[in-house]
């Protein structure tokens, strides 16, 4: 097999770690600022031709170079064109929101293996509906999804309203102090932050500044050092995802506009002044949960 670059710098770094990897470990070390599925296809090709041993059976998969005398696995095929129940967590994303939400639900909730936090979040508000679990107001929503993950995130610590001080030894000036919910695991190597709101009492405009909020707050913490975070919405009242005015604030939410830099307080006393700095560039994508309900999941 002729290797293309991408591949050798793949296969180089296996031999030179010695150790099965992740996929994620690859383009840091090798490809730093680009996402996963720059490299996935290579090493899809790698484990094809019997070069790269792929382990699916942990959480996220991890590759290795086949030792000399090792037996070649089976092939399997991994691409996503003979494989439509698996799309990429940003595939997924792209799906047209106003689509039918079991179908494009049921394919967000296998984006991931059964432990991932990304497919288990998906997986949720499709129980919702299947279920027909009850979500009334926003304690209700953090207290049904934080047992839903303590029951498919069977290896995780699940808690609520932990403090930003558990997960770090020095001090660090954050937005909020407590964590709608920690998912961690012993060691806390891994750890993921999950921001919720469930607004049912307009004030449309200021609390779109609290969902910028939300989302600064999880910039804050995944520069901690947080595995991933999460900051999710769920609404039920139209306003938030449209209306005709669709200027400043409104746009980030009524329109496909992103979210980046500085957000000013939309409305009362420091309006215009105050304002939340954010780091990153963000999408708001929303998804039909019936007729009325609407939610948004920003990954950080």
């Amino acid at each position: 097999m002729v290797l293309n670059e991408k591949q050798r710098i793949i296969l180089t770094f296996c031999k030179q770690i010695r150790r099965p990897v992740t996929a994620k470990e690859i383009v840091k070390a090798k490809f730093p600022g680009k996402e996963q599925p720059h490299i996935n296809s290579d090493i899809n090709e790698l484990v094809s031709q019997g070069i790269l041993i792929r382990n699916d059976n942990t959480t996220p998969y991890t590759v290795r170079v086949r030792a000399e005398n090792e037996a070649i696995p089976p092939r399997k095929n991994y691409s996503r064109r003979n494989n439509k129940s698996t799309l990429s967590f940003s595939e997924v994303r792209q799906i047209t929101p106003e689509s039918s939400f079991d179908d494009h639900l049921l394919i967000a909730s296998s984006v991931r293996q059964k432990n991932s936090i990304n497919g288990q979040l998906f997986s949720f508000f499709l129980n919702l509906n299947n279920t027909g679990i009850e979500i009334y107001n926003e304690f209700s929503f953090q207290h049904e999804l934080g047992i839903y993950l303590r029951k498919t995130m069977l290896n995780y610590k699940v808690q609520f309203e932990r403090n930003v001080s558990f997960f770090s030894s020095g001090f660090f000036s954050t937005i909020k102090r407590e964590i709608d919910i920690s998912v961690f695991n012993e060691s806390l190597e891994e750890k993921y932050a999950i921001e919720l709101k469930y607004p049912q009492n307009g004030r449309h405009p200021e609390t779109m500044y609290d969902f910028v909020k939300d989302i600064k707050f999880m910039e804050q913490l995944k520069s901690m050092g947080f595995t991933q975070t999460y900051s999710i919405a769920l609404v039920s009242d139209n306003l938030f995802y449209q209306g005709t005015e669709t200027t400043g604030i409104y746009r980030y939410f009524r329109k496909d506009y992103a979210i980046s830099g500085k957000v000013y307080k939309p409305t009362g006393k420091n309006k215009n002044l105050e304002f939340i700095n954010l780091d990153k560039t963000h999408s708001i994508k929303w998804y039909a949960l019936d007729e009325i309900r609407k939610f948004y999941i920003v990954e950080i």
